[in-house]
């Protein structure tokens, strides 16, 4: 299973603990997704806000997905959510590419 951090290059700043370095997360650029399928969108309701992660478990099998489908959305934090009038889930096809596509 791949996540954010799967596409966002390593950073400067690095952990105290194990001196690995953090992501850097403005290296990921959400902007660049293209649907090459019709998206399968969902109405914003206090479900989705307070379990995004069972609607990506649903669509995908994979709960992780939420964070790249709120970013993908110009969702900057959960309870914005309720300001969008939808919210488009892509395709498992157009994420597994977006995530296989160097973003940098």
């Amino acid at each position: 299973m791949q996540s954010r951090y799967d596409i966002m290059k390593a950073g400067v700043t690095s952990d105290s603990y194990d001196a690995q370095l953090y992501p850097d997360t403005l290296s990921a650029n959400f902007n660049n997704f293209t649907y090459s399928q019709p998206p399968y969108v969902v109405i914003p309701n206090y479900q989705l806000q307070l379990k995004p992660y069972l609607f990506c478990y649903t669509y995908y099998n994979v709960a992780a997905y939420e964070d790249i489908v709120f970013n993908i959305n110009n969702v900057l934090h959960i309870s914005l959510l309720s300001n969008f009038p939808s919210i488009n889930f892509p395709t498992q096809a157009d994420l597994n590419t977006f995530l296989a596509t160097p973003q940098g």
